[in-house]
């Protein structure tokens, strides 16, 4: 996954460059490759998580929420992560067709 986010980024980067880097600023590109670091920290967590939930007791209601609650937060760091990118896309998208006739 971390592959195909660092490829959308360099063709979002590419079109960016196409009409001058005027869309999106070199630093948010930046920080967006360099959140996909971050991304794979998040990979390596669900990767254990889900490693623990294998021997979660199903009849403590506490382990039960706390493996939920673990979930919940790395689902919604996964989801602010493709959000981030998905702006960038949704600002050339807006913007590139009239950056063309410049």
């Amino acid at each position: 996954m971390i592959e195909k986010l660092k490829t959308i980024l360099t063709h979002l980067e590419n079109l960016n460059n196409h009409v001058g880097g005027e869309i999106i600023s070199k630093e948010e590109l930046k920080e967006q490759h360099e959140n996909l670091h971050d991304f794979k920290k998040l990979i390596e967590s669900l990767d254990k998580l889900l490693e623990e939930s294998k021997t979660v007791d199903y009849n403590n209601p506490d382990s039960i929420d706390n493996n939920l609650m673990n979930i919940h937060k790395l689902m919604t760091s996964f989801e602010w992560h493709f959000s981030e990118i998905d702006d960038l896309t949704v600002t050339l998208f807006k913007n590139y067709k009239d950056s063309l006739g410049k």
